[in-house]
């Protein structure tokens, strides 16, 4: 079963794969990547974490990515992605990324 972590951090990458589909082939310096291909890398990692049943580390590492290209979400979705930290009732964690609001359009 599911808790609301697991569940906002899977929302989450679900809107991630759906911006890879109408992301630009326009290259990303820093990743080596185009934007659509970085995006496609980034949900497939992120997939395999949960699989595993680390979707927190698949949400850590995601976000991480996405700020060191700057890259900018719809604050909707950054909520959901706020709320999988939240609901992880863990406060260092929550601290570590209080930074995400950066990634807002």
């Amino acid at each position: 079963m599911e808790n609301n972590s697991e569940k906002y951090t899977i929302e989450f990458v679900n809107y991630i794969e759906c911006l890879s589909t109408t992301a630009s082939t326009n290259s990303i310096a820093e990743t080596g990547y185009n934007e659509k291909a970085y995006l496609e890398k980034l949900v497939k990692d992120a997939r395999e974490y949960i699989k595993y049943n680390e979707w927190i580390v698949g949400l850590e590492i995601l976000l991480d990515n996405l700020y060191e290209v700057d890259y900018k979400i719809d604050k909707k979705y950054l909520e959901i992605a706020k709320n999988a930290l939240k609901a992880t009732n863990n406060k260092e964690l929550i601290e570590k990324y209080n930074w995400v609001d950066e990634l807002k359009k």
